[in-house]
């Protein structure tokens, strides 16, 4: 088998429901209006299969929030969305449930990595939006998880037209609800009054 670069992504959750007519529809912002744009996450999840660079893709979700979804877990409805909507093999892709938190996200990989004993932290990374990568890191290191991130917007960030359809999702005021959220985590974090809440 061809070396990858990365012998596995963990695409953290994002918010995404699939109806009864069997749409896919990705939730934009949170209950508080803050931005999500979990979208983007399987763009270059997609983007870095289709260029070689990954084994296995590994998707990291809590149960799933509301829609019409008949009970299906989130990772479930995020693994069919990559089949369905850019063909990428099923064996390619595998599932995780967690808790609905980052700090979730981590235990879930720490045990993916106990019942995968062929997969190295060092050959792997997590997949999440720009602004998630500072908090996740702080987190994922109190589980000793040392693995490279992928900021999502890197790897999608290179036409003209990508880079201003995604200036255009970040020049909204969830967009800046978002970014506060994340310096109070971390504000928190070095206070030691960190308490997971996404």
């Amino acid at each position: 088998m061809e070396r990858k670069e990365y012998q596995a992504i963990f695409v953290l959750a994002a918010d995404i429901e699939k109806t009864d007519s069997g749409e896919f529809k990705f939730i934009e912002k949170d209950n508080k209006n803050r931005a999500l744009h979990g979208e983007l996450r399987f763009k270059a999840a997609e983007r870095l299969f289709q260029d070689g660079r990954v084994q296995r893709l590994v998707m990291i979700g809590g149960p799933q929030k509301g829609g019409t979804a008949n009970g299906v877990q989130k990772v479930e409805i995020m693994k069919r969305y990559l089949i369905e909507k850019y063909n990428i093999p099923p064996a390619v892709i595998d599932t995780k449930i967690s808790e609905s938190s980052t700090a979730g996200n981590a235990i879930a990989i720490y045990e993916y990595f106990s019942t995968h004993p062929d997969f190295h932290p060092r050959g792997c990374a997590f997949l999440t939006n720009f602004y998630h990568i500072p908090r996740a890191i702080r987190i994922f290191n109190e589980y000793g998880l040392m693995l490279r991130s992928i900021a999502a917007e890197s790897i999608l960030f290179e036409g003209q037209e990508e880079q201003k359809d995604i200036l255009e999702k970040y020049r909204q005021e969830a967009m800046i609800n978002r970014i506060e959220s994340e310096i109070n985590g971390l504000k928190d974090w070095e206070q030691g009054t960190y308490g997971e809440k996404s």
